[in-house]
């Protein structure tokens, strides 16, 4: 690996992360003592409707980052590099380097005939024993087969997942990060590369693909057109950090031994548990379990369920503030931890939960809601049903990885949800471990430190700067509740 730092040296670093409704982007400087973070600006994600569908507005979120880009680097100077992280499975469909359509949002119920279609031609275990994946509707092997049956494919040359696309704007290098790209149902799950024989039985074209390249792998710097017209400076190199979120978010894990389970919680949530290898059972598969890329060719050993999806839609519905937004919405979850748990839960895996549309319709027809809800109550609800689904996926990741937990880490937004992790801790029956709720970004941070040669190479030396400077927040079980 080149060296572009002094080891110990700080670096300035920019870590773009978009969500699945919002974007930020972080500056940070580390060096061998820790991180810190010196700005933060956040911008809204906001999809539209386009063509038919339900699509990303790629342009705008360039444009964004761009500009908190350019704030933060006015307030505190150059960056020595800037890295881009986001949610996994969504695509740039380009032509001639160029964006050929903003890109679908991945809940656009349009994959449904293709999935079968998969699964007819290629079988379920198959497909699972080849790639580790499980399926959903979301995946990237079911967005492109619909993109190929409608004949979008018929005028690209090339498909890079978001994150890459953006790296790809900005650096002129088109690869596919590796982290990413095991979240598409197109990668061989031991070899590690595009599975040349299960793209070509989906009739998909080979070239579309670009070459695989690991986390923090250096691109290069700026484009001197893109410095121009963002007001970035050129010499800010680009690197293709843990592309995927989640997998930014686990190199960022505060452990300090391997028997813990996480949970990586925002729009959706990962639950899961980190192996040294893939694990590849049928009891795995039938479970809804999913293999993905960490950084170092760990695998992230996971199940991807919904997260504050559910809760923010119906909040916003009622006109009330979302987690964590003031101190009205703190007042809000305090009001429903003094609640009784309810009589009866819902379970948040049910794929009506997943399309866009009313929650609090969907909640009265297969819940126990109220037609007018009180917000404690409905808080209370989804909170403590979304607690007992995630304890329980962290044990079933346990058993069927065979891996020890005696803890489990609860990082990203929803870190900070004290009741959700308050009563994770009583249905798991182990202790949590909250925060930092920034771990995306914090995890693209230390990547880029560790590719410029900033920092050390193994991963407990990256976890223990963030334990050094964002200890997590510990809630003991003071009950085992019945789910």
């Amino acid at each position: 690996m080149a060296s572009f730092a002094r080891p110990g040296s700080p670096v300035r670093l920019a870590a773009v992360d978009f969500g699945g409704s919002s974007g930020r982007v972080v500056a940070g400087v580390v060096d061998a003592d820790g991180i810190r973070i010196e700005g933060l600006e956040r911008f809204e994600n906001v999809p539209m409707t386009l063509g038919g569908g339900l699509r990303w507005n790629a342009d705008d979120l360039f444009d964004r980052a761009a500009r908190a880009a350019r704030l933060l680097q006015h307030r505190g100077g150059a960056f020595d590099a800037l890295a881009i992280d986001s949610w996994s499975t969504d695509y740039a469909l380009m032509a001639d380097g160029q964006l050929l359509e903003q890109p679908f949002h991945q809940r656009e119920p349009r994959t449904l005939d293709a999935m079968r279609e998969v699964h007819a031609t290629v079988g379920t275990w198959p497909l699972y024993e080849r790639t580790g994946q499980s399926s959903l509707p979301i995946m990237t092997r079911y967005q492109l087969v619909a993109d190929r049956d409608r004949g979008a494919l018929e005028c690209a040359d090339g498909m890079l997942m978001l994150p890459d696309y953006f790296a790809h704007r900005l650096s002129g290098i088109a690869v596919t990060e590796r982290t990413n790209a095991t979240t598409t149902g197109l990668v061989e799950v031991h070899g590690g590369d595009w599975d040349d024989a299960l793209i070509q039985t989906l009739r998909l074209p080979r070239g579309l693909f670009a070459d695989i390249v690991p986390a923090g792998t250096v691109l290069g710097s700026l484009r001197r057109e893109v410095a121009v017209a963002t007001g970035i400076d050129a010499a800010t190199r680009v690197v293709a950090v843990a592309s995927h979120d989640t997998a930014s978010a686990i190199a960022a894990l505060p452990s300090t031994h391997d028997d813990v389970a996480y949970i990586s919680l925002g729009t959706w949530s990962l639950v899961g548990v980190e192996t040294p290898a893939p694990v590849i059972t049928r009891a795995a598969m039938q479970a809804g379990f999913t293999n993905e890329g960490g950084i170092d060719d760990r695998n992230r050993f996971l199940r991807i369920l919904p997260g504050m999806w559910i809760l923010n839609r119906c909040l916003a519905e009622l006109g009330e503030p979302l987690p964590g937004s003031g101190p009205r919405s703190s007042e809000l979850l305090r009001r429903a931890a003094d609640l009784p748990r309810p009589a009866a839960l819902f379970d948040p895996t049910d794929p009506v939960f997943i399309a866009p549309g009313s929650m609090l319709e969907r909640l009265r027809q297969h819940a126990d809601l109220p037609a007018h809800p009180e917000p404690a109550h409905l808080v209370r609800l989804v909170v403590e049903s979304l607690a007992a689904c995630f304890a329980r996926t962290a044990h079933e990741a346990a058993e069927l990885s065979g891996r020890p937990v005696r803890e489990v880490h609860i990082v990203g937004g929803g870190s900070q949800n004290t009741l959700l992790c308050r009563l994770v801790a009583d249905y798991a029956g182990l202790p949590v471990l909250a925060g930092p709720a920034e771990a995306t970004a914090l995890g693209n941070l230390l990547v880029q430190a560790r590719a410029l040669g900033a920092i050390g190479a193994d991963v407990g030396e990256l976890r223990s700067l963030v334990r050094r400077g964002f200890a997590p927040v510990r809630f003991e079980p003071s009950a085992v509740p019945t789910p």
